[in-house]
């Protein structure tokens, strides 16, 4: 069975082992999606690489849509990193396939694991784009291994507990 199917089978077999990411509530909270595509005409060069006129372009758009939290694609081919010297060095082929769902919320916002874990690894990506401090946390799954990574976290209370447990 490839992984996909493990994991699906995994789920189906312990339905109550996977928690939240974010305290949502279905009933009240709305998710705005982000299109960080090149087909999205609504963003520019100037904003992407601009980390405080991105934040209040992605805080205007949450607001303006009364959304609580905002969510980036998976898979989504983010050319608009072009020039970005992190993911578009010059040298080496560009990175703009996304891999990953980005959820936006408010700063403070508190983030779960969705499964239980241990942590893998904890670094401050401090580069113009890239993560900022990250967790990346390794789980398994009946033998099945994933990681989950846990980006832009508060530089100043960093969770640094050994391991995780979903939700």
């Amino acid at each position: 069975m490839d992984a996909s199917g493990q994991l699906a089978a995994y789920i189906k077999a312990h339905p109550n082992a996977v928690g939240k990411v974010v305290d949502f509530d279905a009933n009240a909270d709305r998710l705005y999606h982000f299109d960080l595509t090149a087909g999205n005409k609504d963003l520019d060069t100037a904003t992407i690489t601009d980390t405080k006129k991105f934040d209040r372009w992605v805080t205007e758009k949450l607001n303006a849509n009364n959304c609580r939290y905002g969510v980036g694609g998976y898979m989504e081919h983010r050319t608009i990193y072009t020039g970005i010297p992190l993911f578009d060095n010059g040298k080496d082929e560009p990175r703009f396939l996304h891999l990953g769902v980005d959820v936006w919320g408010p700063a403070g916002t508190a983030v779960y694991s969705p499964l239980k874990g241990k942590v893998h690894s904890f670094n401050d990506n401090n580069n113009h784009g890239d993560y900022g401090p990250t967790i990346i946390l390794e789980h398994n799954l009946d033998g099945l291994k994933l990681y989950s990574l846990y980006g832009h976290l508060n530089r100043k209370k960093p969770c640094m507990a050994e391991h995780w447990y979903a939700g």
